[in-house]
């Protein structure tokens, strides 16, 4: 158990823990643990957990576990990038902004319909793509990339607020959910830090 610090491997059987802090592996078949702070597996068959923090898996058969994302109320383990409040706002957003601009209203200013729609279809796209990247660095570079587009949706819906387009009602609460994938999106990324 090269470079660990309080890494404990019970009753397994090619396990390997590699740059962990508190990692626990445990009646596993072919598990590894690797720059972890404080994983466990338990019961596993080759089960796979790469850089993450307070991961847990436990009575899997060839489980991949990656990317875990802390948040103010505690742990949270995805497997897909769908699962991440992130992209779940951001796409809530989309699908919004995107319902709208296909009214006839934005017939007005086609650029400017195509400007709104772009930033807002983007965002769900990069925390997506960011998500399947190798490493924090990377999935960090594009979360900052999304949270620009959503940050773009922001400007955009004041602007549109003043064209009277809408009503106020309508807009404002298109703000308040960017606003909210907005901060959610800096949170996440916030997470990785130091990863």
């Amino acid at each position: 158990m090269p470079r660990c610090c309080s890494a404990a491997v019970l009753q397994c059987c090619g396990a390997t823990v590699r740059r962990c802090c508190g990692a626990t592996v445990r009646r596993c078949c072919g598990a590894t643990v690797r720059r972890c702070c404080s994983a466990t597996v338990r019961r596993c068959c080759s089960a796979t957990v790469r850089r993450c923090y307070g991961a847990t898996v436990r009575r899997c058969h060839g489980a991949a576990l990656r990317w875990h994302a802390g948040c103010s109320c505690g742990s949270v383990m995805v497997a897909t990038f769908s699962e991440l409040r992130a992209w779940q706002l951001a796409a809530e957003l989309r699908d919004r902004i995107v319902a709208i601009v296909a009214t006839p209203v934005f017939r007005q200013d086609l650029k400017f319909r195509d400007q709104l729609a772009d930033a807002a279809c983007s965002a769900p796209s990069l925390i997506a793509e960011g998500f399947g990247r190798f490493g924090h660095k990377e999935f960090r570079r594009y979360l900052t990339m999304a949270r620009a587009e959503l940050l773009e949706v922001q400007d955009r819906l004041t602007d549109l607020r003043n064209r009277g387009w809408l009503p106020g009602a309508e807009v404002d609460a298109l703000r308040d959910l960017a606003d909210h994938a907005t901060r959610v999106t800096a949170r996440l990324r916030s997470s990785l830090d130091g990863e």
